[in-house]
């Protein structure tokens, strides 16, 4: 049965059985959502930052290596790399916005311009 396997035993099988990754992500969703919600304060982050943690660890299983750490500390360590990974993009945004003397998001500015002109075009 895969559902009594060790964490270790399902992250070395999911080469041969993708339903191995699937129990493990069962097992350790919440342990990451909490992790992430804790640190973000924010579900809808966290929530996206829990899938990008799962996508990288489904492609990175096969480098796990069992003895080295406890597999959920390896995930939660891919968490954290994820979460800084998205600060870092966030805050290399907020920098080039600054440089440009933007204040808000471009996608922001975007639906903000295309409403004002759509609200300006005849009829």
């Amino acid at each position: 049965m895969i559902d009594a396997r060790t964490d270790e035993q399902l992250l070395s099988a999911v080469g041969d059985e993708p339903a191995a990754f699937g129990v493990f992500y069962e097992r350790h969703e919440d342990l990451v959502l909490v992790d992430l919600l804790k640190r973000t304060s924010s579900a809808e982050l966290a929530a996206d930052l829990t899938a990008e943690t799962f996508a990288q660890a489904l492609g990175s299983a096969h480098r796990f290596t069992v003895g080295a750490a406890p597999a959920a500390a390896w995930l939660i360590g891919i968490a954290r790399h994820v979460l800084l990974a998205s600060w870092r993009r966030g805050r290399v945004e907020d920098r080039a916005r600054r440089q440009l003397g933007c204040s808000r998001s471009f996608s922001t500015m975007a639906t903000s311009n295309a409403s004002s002109m759509r609200a300006r075009r005849p009829r």
